[in-house]
């Protein structure tokens, strides 16, 4: 009877323990700003405003799955850039979770991992 008791509470102690450790909300950080452009992160996402063309470019940042084996083309294909977005202030693009920005207006180039 009593180590029933005792496994209650503890199993609640738990539940009440992992319950309140889960509700935090990441803190927002803003890792550069310009006249045209502002990066923004949170948690995993990362958003990109392009403040003079008036867009949003969003990324989400994933675990990489790793193959035992990949062939030429598949590793050619992942390492290869892929542009998202060029316009006249900005261009974004993505190489194996690495994002390139270059903000034609500052004339700089940024790499966001």
């Amino acid at each position: 009877m009593r180590k029933r008791k005792y496994s209650f509470i503890l199993a609640v102690m738990l539940i009440a323990a992992l319950m309140t450790g889960c509700s935090g909300t990441p803190e927002t950080k803003t890792l550069y700003q310009s006249e045209s452009v502002r990066i923004e992160r949170t948690g995993s996402q990362t958003v990109i405003y392009d403040l003079v063309g008036g867009a949003e470019y969003s990324f989400t940042s994933h675990r990489a799955r790793v193959k035992k084996e990949q062939t030429t083309e598949e590793l050619l294909q992942m390492w290869t850039a892929k542009t998202t977005a060029d316009t006249d202030t900005i261009k974004l693009q993505t190489v194996q979770g690495l994002i390139i920005l270059e903000d034609k207006t500052a004339e700089k180039t940024y790499y966001i991992k």
